[in-house]
């Protein structure tokens, strides 16, 4: 079976003046239906003074800002203050791009009106298995040359997200979510390229999934992650999972403790991959498969069976895409823990 690529997902205030109690000169020029329009420096600053719509987005978006910070912890603080700052710097640099602007002027309002609309909609704690999160998310704009000449220049929109438990929590509670939220954190690597490159983006999605296998509840969180290579886009997906039961992430071992579980694995994907896509295949054989089938990260448990994801270039050419299969349950049970 297919799968296809996964795709980036695409798009506080200058009114954090009052929220942050900073200087203008702090974070830039701000601006919003609280702030003196006569004082008014910058093209975006000018904008929202212009329009009354942009400016009551603006004062939407400062209180906003202002509610979702006081329900956070010092570390969700932070986390939002930089997320701020970065957007601050995204919606002006996107939206004279796309009214072929080097400075924003009344054409380039839309454009402002629905990058306003998408973060006051982004800056609202909501709850997942009861617990109260929000998404810590990094807008960038990035300018880059065309590939196919050096006359043309294009702003790229990146976007990351990630995932971060909050609220005022105590106890037991306090302790699963702070092991929860270790395990949310993106990678080392991740983070180097969040700090270092304008051009990677990164979307992850929680869900939960009960195992009969494992007699728990398990966390589910699928991260996605893109960037352009030499000749074309890349993207790469894995999956983490949470044993709540246990409150750690999950281990290979919790399903699989018989001896021969990997090649074994191993050689009933080769046979569905066979079967399913036997003109794209292009390793020679379930030896190949064993590095990949191993990791927790290429599962994806069922109630049905046990899935395997292939990112680009796994199994299969890149033309082909991602691939996935599934491997029945009962043909695994030599396999798993009794």
């Amino acid at each position: 079976m297919k799968t296809p690529t996964p795709s980036a997902l695409s798009p506080l205030t200058f009114g954090l003046l009052s929220v942050l109690s900073v200087s203008v000169s702090a974070l830039g020029e701000l601006s919003a239906a609280s702030f003196d329009c006569a004082r008014a420096q910058s093209s975006s600053a000018k904008l929202i003074c212009s329009d009354p719509s942009l400016s009551a987005l603006d004062e939407q978006l400062a209180q906003r800002y202002k509610a979702l910070r006081a329900q956070l912890s010092k570390e969700g603080q932070s986390e939002l203050k930089a997320s701020q700052r970065l957007w601050l710097k995204y919606w002006p640099k996107l939206c004279a791009e796309q009214t072929n602007q080097e400075a924003l002027s009344l054409a380039a309002a839309p454009c402002a009106r629905g990058r306003y609309q998408a973060r006051i909609k982004e800056l609202s704690v909501q709850r997942f298995e009861g617990r109260p999160y929000f998404q810590p998310t990094l807008h960038r704009a990035a300018k880059t040359q065309a590939p196919w000449g050096d006359e043309l220049i294009m702003v790229e929109q990146h976007l990351s997200s990630h995932w971060l438990l909050d609220g005022g929590l105590s106890g037991a509670e306090a302790e699963l979510v702070q092991r929860l939220n270790q395990w949310l954190k993106p990678r080392a690597d991740e983070l180097a390229w969040l700090k270092n490159s304008e051009a990677f983006d990164m979307i992850t999605e929680l869900s939960s999934r009960e195992s009969a296998q494992l007699g728990t509840k398990l966390w589910r969180l699928a991260v996605d992650t893109g960037w352009m290579g030499g000749a074309h886009p890349m993207s790469y997906r894995y999956h983490k999972w949470f044993h709540l039961k246990a409150r750690r992430p999950l281990l290979a071992s919790d399903l699989f403790v018989k001896p021969g579980w990997e090649e074994g694995l191993a050689k009933l994907a080769y046979e569905s991959l066979k079967r399913e896509i036997p003109e794209e295949l292009y390793i020679s054989g379930p030896d190949k498969l064993i590095e990949l089938v191993r990791e927790v990260k290429s599962w994806d448990i069922k109630a049905e069976g046990l899935g395997l994801y292939f990112n680009n270039y796994e199994v299969a050419a890149y033309v082909a895409g991602p691939q996935s299969t599934l491997i029945p349950w009962v043909k695994l049970k030599a396999y798993l823990r009794d």
